[in-house]
């Protein structure tokens, strides 16, 4: 109150106890370094209650001795909450991205274990001497399922992506291997609509 500041009132009293002392520290200093840079320190309410405050004091002298102090105080509550906001977002969002990877690490590796049983048996199958009706089904069972596990390798790929893991491997391919595996993916389904599915490559 202004009764109060007539009275005199030392200011390191606006502070808590803690940095209090770094104002004493610094106003024995003050004919060295006269500038105190701006830093948050903590305010102190007459009711005792402390809020985050950027302070900036210069000491003003003549002749070699401090006559007076000259001070700027800045009540840094709303950003400082913002701030915790923003990290508490962050944090959320980090556990958010954690759950899915988690999530889909564990989904890919659970469908592999059974998508490496059909691979197997298709292959077991086929050194069977099947028929040759019962030949292309296979082949075409065992691409399918192929094709199903590159993309549980792609869905492990995202979380190698986030990390910066990923590696691009350099492989020799067959088109025509490919693009005959495709076709007898979907020869079925088209035999079904009465649809003709016919291949040709150089």
């Amino acid at each position: 109150e202004s009764k109060e500041i007539k009275q005199g009132i030392h200011f390191s009293q606006l502070f808590c106890k803690q940095d209090a002392k770094l104002i004493n520290q610094y106003i024995q200093g003050a004919t060295i370094q006269p500038e105190l840079p701006s830093v948050e320190l903590m305010a102190r309410r007459k009711d005792g209650t402390s809020f985050p405050a950027i302070t900036h004091i210069i000491a003003v002298l003549e002749e070699g001795m401090v006559i007076r102090f000259l001070g700027l105080m800045v009540d840094n509550t709303l950003r400082k909450q913002q701030q915790q906001e923003l990290i508490a977002a962050k944090e959320q969002a980090e556990e958010a991205s954690h759950a899915k990877e988690q999530f889909l690490s564990t989904m890919s590796h659970e469908i592999r274990t059974p998508m490496n049983a059909v691979i197997g048996m298709t292959n077991l199958l086929l050194d069977e001497s099947p028929l040759e009706s019962q030949r292309g089904n296979l082949k075409a069972l065992k691409h399918s399922a192929e094709n199903l596990m590159g993309l549980l390798n792609d869905i492990l790929d995202f979380s190698k992506i986030e990390a910066g893991k990923l590696t691009i491997n350099t492989a020799p391919l067959s088109l025509a291997k490919i693009a005959t595996g495709l076709i007898s993916t979907f020869e079925v389904n088209a035999q079904e609509k009465g649809l003709k599915l016919s291949l040709d490559y150089d």
